[in-house]
């Protein structure tokens, strides 16, 4: 009814003769109260998205989906921003993490949310899976491409799955395993040497 986002404080506040754990277990347990980030919630229905928009946005994540097996949330929430401006604009209060899981309430039964990544429903990418897929795609990866990606993605290099599926071969140059090959004497004469 508050038609806004609320703090924890700001619900117990409004409802103290419910303990706060009590408040915290039913925003947590029920899909309709939106999580915003730090603690704020909204209900769902205090979001505007409309159901062509919804079936817009169905499609953008879809074409990212047969891109790239994935989007990030946020390249969704930069693609709604550019393609439907009354979104923001009746959502100004609403955070982009708020938005994104606004998205994943509608669109639940259509892909897999798993934090900022969105995929195929049934196949929830985690952020290494992200990282290993990518490094699968290419035959050279460098550091400055997975910054790129890192910033895509708004998270950090995830480094092991780049290990498991390349090998470094300069400060900024990561290439295959299998198309690395050693000059075993040699390296052997460069070990002796210490």
């Amino acid at each position: 009814k508050q038609g806004t986002l609320m703090s924890f404080e700001e619900i117990e506040e409004a409802i103290p003769h419910i303990p706060i754990a009590k408040i915290k277990q039913v925003l947590a347990m029920n899909a309709e109260f939106i999580s915003t980030g730090r603690g704020h919630y909204i209900h769902i229905d205090n979001v505007y998205l409309g159901e062509e928009n919804l079936r817009e946005i169905s499609g953008i994540i879809q074409d990212g989906i047969n891109n790239k097996e994935f989007i990030s949330g946020n390249e969704l929430t930069d693609s709604i921003a550019k393609l439907f401006p009354e979104i923001c604009e009746k959502n100004s209060d609403l955070p982009t993490l708020g938005l994104r899981n606004a998205i994943a309430y509608y669109l639940k039964d259509q892909f897999s949310f798993n934090g900022n990544i969105i995929s195929k429903y049934g196949r929830g990418l985690t952020m290494n899976d992200v990282f290993a897929t990518y490094c699968k795609k290419h035959a050279i990866v460098t550091l400055d491409e997975l910054n790129v990606l890192k910033n895509e993605l708004g998270t950090v290099i995830y480094f092991d799955p780049v290990y498991e599926n390349k090998l470094r071969i300069s400060e900024n140059e990561f290439v295959g395993k299998e198309t690395v090959q050693f000059d075993i004497d040699r390296v052997d004469a460069a070990i002796e040497r210490f």
